[in-house]
């Protein structure tokens, strides 16, 4: 019976040690992954201060050359009118020019 008793104990013993053990390696497991999950996604703090001031300059850039769109829509605006104008002066110069030419014409045919 002390036999069965100290096999029962010891197979126990071993079961659970067994358990123990298995789990402390799944612990292990777990950690070298995040370990590894680490090494792969780690930036030096070299890097990351210098990326962090690059963002910032450009950030900056982008604040001294960045228009409103209100900015853009008064602007686009000028641009419009004055095409306009443009516009108005070369039909004006084209009518005076044709004008011209008909005269031209006119007296050619007057004096012929």
């Amino acid at each position: 019976m002390e036999v069965l008793l100290l096999g029962t104990l010891l197979t126990t013993a071993i079961g659970a040690f067994g358990f123990f053990l298995k789990h402390r390696f799944k612990k292990i497991d777990d950690n070298t992954d995040a370990i590894s999950n680490i090494e792969k996604t780690y930036v030096k703090r070299e890097d990351y201060e210098k990326d962090k001031k690059d963002t910032e300059n450009h950030f900056r850039e982008i604040e001294q050359n960045y228009i409103t769109k209100e900015e853009f829509t008064r602007g686009i605006g000028q641009i419009q009118k004055t095409l306009e104008i443009m516009e108005e002066h070369s039909r004006d110069s084209h009518k005076t020019l044709h004008e011209k030419i008909d005269r031209l014409i006119e007296r050619n045919v007057k004096n012929g």
